[in-house]
This record gives C-alpha cells, sequence and structure tokens, in this order.
C-alpha cells in the first residue's frame, strides 16, 4: 500500500500559498474546466475537502448540499 496522508498537509499549504496571491483579476480567470473560473475550481477543492472532514469527522450533513455565494461555502 502506498501511504500519502503525510503529502496532504504540505499540499494544502500550498494551495492555501497559491490562492492567497491570486489578484482579483486571477481569480476570475477562464479554466480548462469548461464554464469554471478559478474561483469555482478553488471553491470546488475546498468545498470537498471541508465536506468530507464534515462527515468524516463530525457527522455533519448539508440537507440541501447547495453553495451559492461566499457565506455558504464558509
Amino acid at each position: 500500500m502506498i501511504h500519502t496522508l503525510h503529502l496532504f498537509e504540505e499540499l494544502d499549504a500550498l494551495l492555501i500559498e497559491l490562492l492567497s496571491s491570486l489578484t482579483d483579476e486571477d481569480w476570475r480567470r477562464p479554466t480548462r474546466a469548461g464554464a469554471w473560473d478559478v474561483r469555482a475550481v478553488a471553491g470546488h477543492l475546498v468545498d470537498t475537502a471541508l465536506r468530507r472532514l464534515a462527515l468524516v469527522r463530525d457527522g455533519w450533513r448539508r440537507e440541501d448540499g447547495v453553495i451559492t455565494s461566499d457565506a455558504d461555502l464558509v
């Protein structure tokens, strides 16, 4: 079995560093993910990690599962 758990802390730190460096213009740039801009892709990455943490560690579920604003994401 390949053990990768130790890599996630470094990966998260690098992602935070990258996202922290983006300008307002960068957040609106298009990506290869169709209609998703950088902000949407970043939101998806953060949501996936937080949702897994909330489900696995905390047993929490959001009933509708919809994120439509920054406040929903936070």
